[in-house]
C-alpha cells in the first residue's frame, strides 16, 4: 500500500450531471425567482441617466426622464436627421447635374457628328472601355471600385429612446 493510501481521506460526494440537473429543476419549480435591487431601477430614476430626477418628465407611455437628458437626446436626434437630409439633398442635386451633363453631351455629340461616324466612334470606345474595366489588385488604375449606394429619404420624426 502506498503512503497516501494509509492516510484517512475526507469523505466527498461528487454529484453526477443528471443529479445536478434534477436538483436544479426541483429548486426552480418550488422557488420563485427574485430580482436583486441592482437589476431594477428606482421608481424616481431617469430611464437614460439612471439617476434620481430633479426635474422629471413623463411620457404618455409612462417612462420617466430627466428634462435635461431627454432634451439632449431629442436634439441629438434632430441633428442626425438634419445631417441625413443634407446628404440626401446633395445626392439628388448631384444626380440632376449628372443627368443634365449627360443630356447636353449627347445633344452636342449628335449635332456635330453624322450618324455613320458616330456608330464607328462608339464601337471603338466600347473596346477601350472593356480593356480598362479589368479588375487588377496590383494596378490602381485597373481596380474595380465599389458603387456608392443611393441614400433613402430620411425619416424626420424623433422617437422615444426606450421603445423607439
Amino acid at each position: 500500500m502506498t503512503r497516501h493510501g494509509r492516510m484517512p481521506q475526507p469523505v466527498l460526494y461528487i454529484h453526477t450531471m443528471n443529479e445536478k440537473k434534477t436538483q436544479q429543476k426541483g429548486v426552480m419549480e418550488h422557488k420563485t425567482a427574485t430580482i436583486s435591487r441592482d437589476s431594477a431601477r428606482n421608481f424616481d430614476c431617469c430611464c437614460l441617466t439612471l439617476q434620481p430626477c430633479t426635474d422629471p418628465v413623463v411620457t404618455p407611455e409612462g417612462y420617466l426622464y430627466e428634462r435635461e437628458a431627454i432634451l439632449t437626446n431629442l436634439l441629438k436626434q434632430k441633428r442626425k436627421i438634419a445631417k441625413l437630409e443634407k446628404a440626401f439633398a446633395k445626392q439628388n442635386k448631384r444626380k440632376e447635374n449628372q443627368n443634365l451633363l449627360n443630356f447636353s453631351a449627347a445633344e452636342k455629340f449628335l449635332s456635330e457628328q453624322s450618324s455613320s461616324s458616330a456608330i464607328q466612334v462608339t464601337k471603338s470606345k466600347q473596346k477601350d472601355d472593356h480593356s480598362r474595366k479589368l479588375n487588377n489588385f496590383w494596378v490602381n488604375s485597373l481596380q474595380g471600385h465599389a458603387k456608392k449606394e443611393d441614400l433613402k429619404k430620411p425619416d424626420t420624426k424623433t422617437y422615444c429612446p426606450i421603445f423607439g
